[in-house]
């Protein structure tokens, strides 16, 4: 497309590349593979060293500037826009918001994105203002389970529209007084050209993938004491591979070894794309048994879940949130009480599928990006 047809997005964000927010660079890529320009603000530097492939290509087609911030910086800040330590101070502290604003106003982009409620959609939206640009916010989980409703409903009154993943999210955001009509459902989906249905006949041994960081919300507790209460019922002819890193994988190797579990279950640590592709291909079910936190953190619908579907392999997750609205029992998988490892541990000893999967188009990223792209047109 030509230059002068193209919508010109800014992406903020708090930093990026980021690993385990696959979503986000999905969406980025396909806004570019679409023919829009889209360009990255990242407040702060990412230190990560792995990246997924796709990162590589949005690299290579997308401005990327980061606004970590150093005393000139922070003194900027409290000349220019000292008002915004009460309203945002952690990134006050830790962003130039100045040169941020300076660059964004001679990058003159047609429209501001951001994803998560969090401090940063406030800053959105104050840039927003003062630059007279047209701004949305994805909102998907812990920023709203755990709300700040004053930040919700100043950024959602500013806001073109408040974009969300599911329609539990929806009616959530409606009860803190979000008007129906500012909110848009968008699951935004994956790609399902990167990942395409593999059937393989089962073997001897069940190979259960599961995929998430390391964190309470996930349930990863749950599948552990079902596979100890499996091994101990002597059905042994399983292995479970976990993806990926976080603060619980000290607790998870402690269980592993005082249960001997080390045969049944391997811990990988955080995987690029493609080697989590190598996984879905090879496995026989996905599960991840989310729960509510004591936080009252929960997952909206896990992208980790998604991904398993377009690769046609049956799924065991739980009835919270918005994962109903993507897992369709006896379907596409199995839907199961959170906090269960008793009927989990039956889901997977009594495990039998035979149907072809497929993924529901609305689960599909090229598709679900010109629902996107008409939220910021129109």
């Amino acid at each position: 497309r030509k230059e002068k047809d193209r919508m010109k997005i800014a992406y903020i964000l708090k930093y990026y590349p980021k690993l385990s927010e696959t979503f986000v660079n999905e969406e980025i890529y396909q806004i570019i593979k679409a023919g829009e320009e889209a360009n990255i603000y990242s407040l702060i530097t990412s230190n990560q060293s792995i990246k997924h492939t796709k990162v590589e290509y949005v690299l290579s087609k997308a401005q990327l500037k980061s606004y970590s911030n150093n005393i000139k910086g922070l003194i900027s800040n409290i000349i220019y826009y000292p008002h915004l330590v009460f309203t945002i101070p952690e990134l006050f502290f830790k962003v130039n918001i100045y040169k941020l604003i300076n660059d964004i106003k001679k990058d003159k982009p047609d429209h501001l994105q951001t994803h998560f409620l969090w401090e940063r959609a406030e800053l959105i939206a104050f840039i927003s203002k003062k630059l007279n640009i047209p701004f949305t916010v994805t909102c998907h989980a812990k920023d709203i389970y755990i709300p700040n409703k004053r930040r919700i409903l100043k950024v959602a009154s500013l806001a073109k529209k408040i974009i969300t993943t599911s329609r539990y999210n929806k009616k959530l955001l409606i009860s803190y007084g979000i008007s129906k009509n500012k909110i848009e459902i968008i699951y935004y989906g994956v790609d399902n050209e990167f990942l395409k249905p593999v059937y393989k006949k089962r073997e001897k041994i069940l190979k259960i993938l599961s995929v998430g960081r390391l964190i309470e919300k996930k349930g990863f507790i749950y599948l552990l004491e079902a596979a100890n209460s499996l091994v101990k019922e002597k059905f042994i002819n399983f292995h479970i591979d976990i993806i990926g890193d976080g603060p619980l994988r000290k607790n998870f190797e402690r269980f592993i070894i005082k249960n001997k579990l080390k045969k049944y279950i391997t811990l990988h640590g955080s995987k690029i794309d493609k080697e989590v592709k190598k996984f879905l291909v090879n496995c026989d079910v996905f599960v991840l048994p989310c729960v509510i936190a004591k936080n009252k953190d929960m997952d909206g619908i896990p992208f980790s879940l998604m991904e398993a579907i377009a690769t046609g392999k049956p799924v065991i997750s739980t009835n919270i949130s918005g994962i109903p609205e993507l897992i369709k029992n006896g379907k596409n998988g199995f839907l199961i009480k959170p906090n269960n490892s008793e009927e989990l541990k039956n889901r997977i000893k009594f495990f039998k599928w035979k149907k072809e999967i497929k993924l529901s188009k609305r689960f599909v990223s090229k598709k679900e990006i010109k629902r996107v792209l008409r939220t910021f047109k129109e």
